[in-house]
């Protein structure tokens, strides 16, 4: 799919051999072989002991050497694992980029946490800009999955800078068809995009949202734009607040009782403590979006006094 956009929509950082011979020896720097004809996944893992690990990909035009900065933080700021991967192509992951490449590096590193004994249901896929067509595409194939972030996602490739619905009308010359693929993903859905983003406009951010039935409010980042939404003071905050509800979900079966909303405002409290960003003024105040989860709304209302979260 998309042959004739790969050659110029993949742009990997050129790298020198130091940078590349640090990567290699960092002490997280792992080589996952996908299979006996494949080239092998290089990543990072960052094992911190917690429940919970974030499955990252990252955006286009950076690789691990870029990201490893964040899944440092994220780790020291959330009680989260997290591992980063590398596209075909990318960093030290042999290959030519491709969009089936990428989906099969996101799967390699999924598969590779289930063989360290992760459950499904203790992992939140994340991808940031061109990441979210990985992330997208695992979730619509993987059941089970505890959640998933989409920050700065996109529609898909040709939608960046066409209307969507001319680019749906191309078919097979478009790649990380995320406007296609988002409905059928059935666990929660966590938005964050900037509101100033000049690659990913908003509107993208929304429609994306639109067409997710799993998503709950999403956050629009003010004066945020592409690059720089996790310098927000209030990121890892809303991650963490993310992946409380995830968990919660996840471990219920399916059902989150009603009390349980009480639970989730004392995280909220209880990370805004943490983070020093003051008290909620809301109950589902983790995001600043239009109210609870679209479609769970309906359920906290609903006369069995319990709220239904989609389980796979």
């Amino acid at each position: 799919m998309g042959g004739a956009l790969t050659n110029f929509i993949f742009v990997p950082p050129l790298r020198g051999q130091e940078e590349l011979a640090f990567l290699q020896s960092m002490s997280e720097y792992i080589e996952i072989q996908i299979g006996d004809d494949e080239p092998p996944v290089t990543a990072l893992h960052f094992e911190r002991g917690a429940k919970m690990t974030v499955l990252y990909s990252h955006a286009n035009a950076e690789d691990l050497l870029d990201v490893c900065d964040t899944l440092v933080q994220l780790t020291e700021n959330v009680p989260v694992n997290a591992i980063g991967y590398d596209y075909p192509g990318y960093g030290l992951t042999p290959g030519i980029p491709d969009e089936m490449g990428c989906y099969r590096a996101a799967r390699a590193c999924l598969l590779y946490l289930y063989h360290k004994g992760v459950k499904p249901s203790t992992v939140v896929l994340m991808g940031r800009s061109l990441g979210s067509g990985p992330t997208v595409d695992l979730a619509t194939k993987e059941f089970g999955i505890a959640g998933i972030v989409l920050q700065s996602g996109i529609l898909s490739i040709l939608s960046c800078r066409l209307p969507p619905h001319v680019a749906s009308r191309l078919g097979g010359a478009d790649l990380f068809n995320n406007f296609k693929k988002i409905s059928s993903v059935k666990c929660p859905v966590f938005m964050i995009h900037g509101q100033n983003d000049e690659v990913v406009p908003l509107a993208a951010g929304r429609e994306l949202w639109q067409r997710a039935p799993n998503a709950l409010a999403p956050w629009w980042v003010e004066d945020a734009n592409h690059n720089d939404v996790h310098l927000h003071r209030d990121y890892f905050s809303k991650l963490e607040g993310f992946l409380q509800v995830a968990r919660a979900c996840s471990s219920s079966c399916g059902k989150l009782p009603e009390d349980s909303w009480e639970a989730v405002g004392q995280v909220a409290e209880t990370i805004r403590t943490r983070h020093k960003i003051g008290p909620p003024n809301r109950l589902h105040s983790l995001w600043d979006g239009p109210g609870l989860p679209k479609k769970m709304h309906e359920h906290r209302q609903s006369q069995d006094g319990s709220m239904h979260c989609s389980s796979a």
